[in-house]
């Protein structure tokens, strides 16, 4: 009899596995309806039950060969939060020649009223296309009565006519992933290269192998049994995987997207029988020869003739910096940027001039044929932006963006005329990514770092009475560099009461009183911000004891870096220096107990530290800090150090000086 229950009991919990595993499409489980918590990640709002692709080619005489791409998804909601799972959309890449189409799009919403499994079918009237761009629209459409513990799945079918790239392969998503299922299934003619990217991908296993594919061709008859049979090999890729972490982003991440673990084929060759050989693949030189080859871009800097009048006006500068500085004062307020990224030229240079306004490209151009024109040793800086992420490998679309570069006195200026508080030193942090592409004027091209090298600085000096149950004070705060580029940013040309707001905002636990910020609109010159303020917010009274947090508003709340562990780099963009000098004025009959001891803390080798120091003279306490990070990015490896440090750092910020009433 035990041996029957026993039995019985492994039968019914393998069918109730094997029913929980179904992943037909509108065959979802109670048991899944019922989960009320991700099994993967506890805090996860919603997370991918199962996702499945299959990407193959079809082929017919008359159009040739067409990708088809399907796509399957079942979503588990598990709260508010994960409702905005049920807002998609459906990319497709079209030109002036042709488009890519989604067919055979089905959606259902699964819900559980009085113990029954609901169905709410996704109305096709919901689904409609969007223009994002001039090569990309948008198929958009929410999935009908969602909430909290709905269960939602769709699928559909891509056809492309464009095989140079596949869509990307994505292992990774914005939420967990229990299980999935990928095949490509590519013909022998068309030969990729795979590039990985993120950190799961060592997980993955990528299985190929080579089959003999058979397919009909029906498009020469209008009778089913006349018809075509073609054979030819296909490399097929099966990636069969689960258990995904969700990428998560954190503090400064740069572009999340640089680190979601996915494959990418780049079209190599494609040699059919019968047709000419043609090689894809190409290497950044090639990337770099076609732009200076071509009449959007590089033919676009040999025009400087319309130029030459105004150039007249910098002659007089008194020595080549100020000259340069002039020159591109000149060019923000000549060409305004239109918000369009590229660094191939819309309507042309001249153009642009003439009309006050154009994209990256023309904006720039024009910068590099000025600083040309007057003299300078200048060459265009090809760039990929933080949101356009990190190219992969050499491609055409790799890059989004042109600056200028300008050797002078045996140092190197990169410049950008798209941004009114741009300077010799700074340039918009969208910029900032790693490396670009310097093209010489014989067709070759150079690595250049984007990140800056010297420090931004911030220094505040902050003087305090203590009287009682209250600080009083004024504050005097020198920002340059980027530290001055971000507040020109938030406040330049507003007036005094937006002004108010963002001191408000930055410093929110003192009343600022009164207030001063100097050399807003001039990007070539610190910002000093001087305030005078009260707080009661840091002094209590403890039985007749006083503690006083000395560094006040100008400490950090909290560690920024909160996981244990990170997979990718920390992207500070700069390096930087924030010195902090607090000067308290005790009351005459009050005298020390306790003060925080000194500290020194650093990490990496020389990546960064934090000094804090603090002396007493008669009646006055003087309180010194120093934080100091010395390389823009941070190897995820160093991730426990800075996140060590940062502990650290925080613990002794939190310490207080403790007074009490002399006897």
């Amino acid at each position: 009899m035990q041996k029957f229950i026993y039995l019985f009991v492994l039968i019914f919990v393998y069918s109730i596995n094997i029913t929980a595993q179904n992943y037909k499409f509108g065959k979802v489980s109670k048991s899944e309806l019922y989960e009320d918590v991700c099994p993967l990640d506890k805090e996860a709002h919603a997370c991918i039950l199962y996702k499945k692709r299959n990407t193959h080619f079809d082929y017919d005489e008359r159009n040739g060969f067409i990708i088809k791409e399907e796509f399957h998804f079942r979503i588990k909601i598990y709260d508010k939060e994960g409702l905005e799972e049920g807002i998609r959309s459906i990319p497709v890449y079209y030109n002036d020649k042709d488009s890519e189409k989604v067919i055979n799009l089905r959606g259902i919403t699964y819900n559980l009223k009085k113990g029954k499994v609901v169905k709410t079918k996704l109305n096709k009237k919901n689904v409609y296309l969007e223009t994002t761009n001039e090569h990309i629209k948008q198929y958009k459409f929410s999935m009908p009565d969602i909430k909290p513990g709905s269960i939602i799945e769709f699928k559909y079918t891509v056809k492309s006519p464009f095989f140079s790239e596949l869509e990307k392969v994505v292992i990774q998503y914005d939420i967990p992933v229990k299980k999935e299922d990928i095949r490509l299934s590519i013909p022998d003619f068309f030969r990729y290269r795979l590039h990985y990217r993120g950190n799961f991908y060592y997980q993955l296993k990528l299985n190929k192998v080579e089959k003999n594919y058979k397919v009909k061709d029906e498009s020469t008859s209008t009778m089913a049994l006349l018809y075509k049979i073609y054979t030819y090999k296909e490399n097929v890729y099966d990636i069969h995987t689960g258990h995904v972490p969700a990428l998560k982003k954190e503090a400064y991440a740069g572009n999340i997207e640089n680190y979601r673990t996915s494959i990418i084929f780049e079209l190599a060759v494609v040699a059919i029988p019968g047709h000419p050989r043609k090689d894809y693949a190409i290497t950044w030189e090639d990337v770099v020869k076609d732009a200076y080859e071509d009449e959007k871009f590089g033919k676009q800097l040999l025009k400087w003739g319309y130029l030459s009048a105004s150039l007249s006006q910098f002659k007089d500068k008194p020595n080549d910096e100020e000259k340069l500085k002039s020159i591109l004062e000149w060019a923000k307020r000549k060409i305004v940027w239109n918000n369009e990224y590229d660094y191939y030229v819309k309507t042309g240079v001249e153009e642009a001039y003439r009309n006050g306004s154009g994209n990256v490209g023309e904006v720039n151009i024009n910068l590099i044929n000025m600083l040309k024109a007057s003299g300078f040793e200048v060459h265009p800086v090809l760039v990929s932006t933080v949101e356009h992420g990190i190219p992969v490998y050499p491609t055409r679309t790799g890059f989004n963006y042109v600056i200028a570069a300008v050797k002078l006195h045996g140092k190197q200026y990169l410049l950008d005329a798209t941004d009114m508080y741009s300077n010799l030193e700074v340039l918009p942090e969208r910029v900032l990514n790693y490396e670009g592409r310097l093209i010489n004027y014989d067709g070759s091209s150079e690595s250049v770092n984007l990140f800056p090298r010297t420090h931004t600085r911030k220094i505040s000096t902050v003087n305090i009475d203590l009287d009682e149950d209250e600080l009083t004070g004024t504050a005097s705060i020198l920002k340059d560099k980027y530290f001055a580029y971000e507040t020109r940013k938030k406040i330049a040309g507003t007036g005094e009461d937006s002004q108010k707001t963002y001191l408000d905002s930055k410093y929110e636990n003192l009343e600022i009183d009164r207030f001063r910020i100097n050399n807003l609109d001039n990007p070539y010159k610190k910002i000093k911000i001087d305030f005078a303020f009260t707080t009661d917010a840091y002094v209590e009274d403890i039985s007749g004891q006083l503690y006083i947090l000395p560094l006040t508003e100008w400490h950090m709340e909290s560690n920024p870096f909160s996981s244990e562990t990170r997979e990718y780099p920390v992207m500070f963009n700069y390096p930087r220096i924030i010195s902090t000098t607090v000067n308290i004025t005790i009351p005459e009959d009050y005298e020390i107990v306790s003060v925080p001891s000194p500290a020194l803390y650093t990490f990496g080798e020389q990546k960064g530290g934090y000094e804090y120091n603090i002396k007493q003279n008669g009646n006055k306490i003087v309180v010194k800090s120093t934080y100091v990070i010395n390389t823009p990015v941070v190897s995820s490896d160093l991730y426990p150090d800075l996140k060590s440090f940062m502990d650290k750092v925080i613990q002794k910020q939190k310490e207080k000086i403790v007074l009490q009433k002399k006897n």
